[in-house]
């Protein structure tokens, strides 16, 4: 599907399929939890999701999730308990506000034109993630990897099938996703999604 100069950049869903439509040119892809999980990346650019919250959220099509709020639903499908110690989960959510104030504080300084700033703030926010990640206890942490590799996979899988439908989308998202614990999308350039 080929599409004007003019058509806006998109990536929504349609039925059981995505229309992804970048720098003029389109392709209709078939549905996938790969391409749910980057349309809730793109929905928040420059902001870190946690893959807990990537799972729950792509369940529910369109809804933007909010730092921390899939990790008790997750753990009890994985058959984890999922009651938390009160403190940890003190900790938890306080090590998740900071992630949160630490975006917007990246993103000021990203439009403020502050490199160095940029730099410390992103130091800071993998020293977050980091301490997030490595307070799991032993069947949590062992959930965290396998669904930061089970997200990873489908992401990179995604962007490979686009690499042959739509290579400049691919390559837009190759060179902007970040993947980890944590992902986001970090465009090279602003870059407006329409998402619905």
């Amino acid at each position: 599907m080929s599409h004007g100069g003019r058509s806006p950049n998109t990536f929504r869903q349609r039925g059981d399929f995505w229309e992804v439509v970048y720098e003029g040119r389109g392709a209709l892809v078939r549905d996938s939890k790969g391409l749910r999980y980057l349309a809730q990346l793109l929905a928040r650019p420059n902001h870190a999701i946690h893959v807990f919250d990537l799972v729950e959220s792509e369940r529910a099509p369109g809804s933007a999730p909010a730092i921390g709020d899939g990790e008790l639903t997750l753990r009890g499908r994985l058959g984890l308990d999922p009651t938390l110690d009160a403190a940890d989960a003190r900790a938890r959510a306080t090590y998740r506000a900071r992630l949160r104030s630490l975006e917007d504080a990246k993103q000021v300084a990203t439009a403020a034109g502050a490199p160095e700033v940029v730099g410390a703030v992103e130091r800071e926010i993998a020293a977050v993630v980091h301490e997030l990640t490595s307070r799991a206890d032993g069947p949590a942490r062992g959930a965290a990897e396998r669904a930061r590799k089970a997200v990873s996979n489908r992401i990179r899988s995604e962007i490979a099938h686009l690499r042959k439908i739509h290579p400049e989308v691919a390559r837009h998202l190759t060179n902007s996703v970040r993947m980890g614990a944590c992902c986001s999308y970090e465009p090279e350039r602003a870059t407006r999604w329409k998402l619905r």
